[in-house]
């Protein structure tokens, strides 16, 4: 079994004014677990908390911070010595401060991504 974890700071500060600027901040952890019928499964969650400085045109009164859920399953199969196939499911939930008439969250948004992938050491 391998654990994993870490931390990411971000600060973006485009030189236009028609970007945001913002901080970012993101814990990671991840499990590797021990290989299974030849496949080796991985499981990944991070947490990312996003504070903007500009106040936001849905709400002039308050500046937007997100926060992001993102969770990753990953499975590895070695199909030769250099050949390799990886499946990756991402859901991600992203909700914000902010809300709009009917209390909408106009940041609030879900994402599922599926990836298939082939690899091959030469």
């Amino acid at each position: 079994i391998t654990f994993r974890t870490g931390f990411q700071f971000e600060y973006d500060d485009p030189r236009e004014d028609t970007s945001p600027n913002y901080h970012l901040y993101q814990f990671q952890t991840g499990l590797t677990l021990p290989s299974s019928f030849g496949c080796v499964p991985d499981i990944g969650l991070k947490y990312t908390s996003v504070k903007y400085a500009q106040f936001d045109p849905f709400d002039v009164s308050k500046k937007r911070e997100d926060i992001r859920w993102d969770i990753t399953i990953r499975i590895s199969r070695r199909i030769t010595d250099s050949i390799q196939i990886m499946f990756l499911w991402t859901h991600t939930l992203n909700d914000s401060n902010l809300k709009v008439a009917g209390d909408v969250d106009p940041y609030e948004f879900t994402r599922n991504v599926c990836t298939f992938l082939i690899s091959g050491t030469f």
